[in-house]
């Protein structure tokens, strides 16, 4: 999948965060999101993470440009489950 141009100059975060070790102490995990940046890749996931409040208040409100036609999410579960939500949508 194409990468932005400005990709190099994202934070990684290396851990996998559905690991037992992570979900024990996920807000260790939250806490070093945060202090990383707005946006993280996650190297674990192959996904950008937006672990601060006012970033994700700011994309769930913009939904023209963070749009996911495809009911795209983090895990098998989620994308079946979430697709009649409002955060993730098939229109």
């Amino acid at each position: 999948a194409p990468r932005p141009v400005d990709f190099v100059d994202v934070p990684r975060y290396p851990l996998n965060l559905y690991s037992p070790a992570a979900i024990r102490d996920a807000y260790t995990h939250y806490r070093a999101l945060r202090d990383l940046g707005p946006v993280v890749w996650s190297t674990a996931h192959s996904v950008f993470v937006v672990p601060r409040y006012a970033e994700v208040r700011e994309i769930l409100a913009d939904d023209a440009t963070f749009r996911s036609g495809d009911a795209v999410a983090m895990t098998g579960l989620a994308r079946r489950t979430g697709k009649s939500t409002t955060l993730i949508r098939s229109e």
